[in-house]
C-alpha cells in the first residue's frame, strides 16, 4: 500500500473512531471514568497518533 493510501486509511479511521466514540458518549449522565468509556477514548487517541495534526479536521 502506497504511503498515500496509508495516510487517507488512517484519517478515514480516525474520524470513524472520533464520530461513535462522540455519538456514543456526548451526553450528560456519561461516566468519564467507566472502563468503556477509557476504552474507547483510547481508541480514538491511538487513530489520532497515526494522522498528522492538520489532518484531523
Amino acid at each position: 500500500m502506497s504511503k498515500r493510501s496509508e495516510a487517507k486509511q488512517a484519517r478515514e479511521t480516525y474520524k470513524a473512531k472520533k464520530a461513535e466514540h462522540n455519538a456514543r458518549f456526548n451526553n450528560a449522565d456519561t461516566d468519564p471514568n467507566s472502563e468503556e468509556f477509557v476504552a474507547s477514548n483510547d481508541a480514538v487517541a491511538d487513530a489520532a497518533r497515526r494522522v498528522s495534526w492538520l489532518r484531523r479536521g
